[in-house]
């Protein structure tokens, strides 16, 4: 594989693509983009055509690869409109879900119930280099999201009937969780002693007759 960092010191300067190395190089780094791309990204790769075109695709490249690790806090330019607009629904949706517990009208128990997971509304940690991945928030994001949609699509008197039948319904899913768990220790002890019975026992008669 090409290494493209090494390539744009040779190929920053260039003005005109001149010669089949030059094009190996800027094809190379054209599907180094694409590879990248994703849906809802408006970016055009500059045409080999072009004066210093890869320059301009230098450019276009090095943040599509800084995507990959970086925040989408930091993506907000017209290259990354989807990324940037789905963090900024993020935390539109967390907000209203911190509104909604913090003035009682869900409690966390509800909120789990429609679809919360533990650890959704916790601060979301940047990396050692202070940035923060799409995948510290993306699942979350998703799931506050279904969890507000269904809530607002109760009307009071519904969400009324509907909340008394939470602490029932929780309930079972304690214990069916703690079956399932049970379940799972029991395959994982069965298939240890079915490895302990599959070792070959040394013939105690033998050996003394051997010795």
């Amino acid at each position: 594989m090409i290494d493209l960092d090494r390539a744009n010191n040779l190929m920053d300067s260039v003005e005109w693509l001149a010669g089949h190395a030059q094009e190996r190089l800027y094809d190379e780094l054209r599907g180094q983009m694409e590879h990248l791309r994703r849906n809802g990204d408006t970016f055009s790769v500059p045409s080999p055509a072009h004066p210093y075109a890869w320059r301009a695709a230098w450019k276009i490249f090095v943040r599509l690869r800084e995507r990959e690790h970086n925040s989408p806090q930091r993506m907000d330019d017209v290259f990354f409109p989807q990324t940037s607009q789905n963090y900024a629904d993020y935390l539109r949706d967390l907000n209203e879900m911190m509104r909604l517990l913090r003035y009682k009208k869900i409690t966390s128990q509800e909120a789990a119930y429609l679809g919360l997971e533990r650890g959704d509304l916790d601060d979301v940690k940047p990396d050692d280099r202070g940035l923060i991945p799409i995948d510290a928030w993306a699942g979350a994001a998703g799931r506050i999201s279904q969890v507000l949609g269904k809530f607002q699509s109760f009307t009071d008197e519904g969400w009324a009937q509907e909340r008394l039948k939470i602490p029932h319904a929780m309930e079972l899913r304690r214990l069916e969780t703690a079956r399932r768990r049970a379940e799972e220790k029991e395959a994982e002890l069965e298939a240890r002693l079915a490895a302990l019975e599959s070792v070959p026992r040394t013939n105690t008669n033998e050996t003394e007759n051997a010795a």
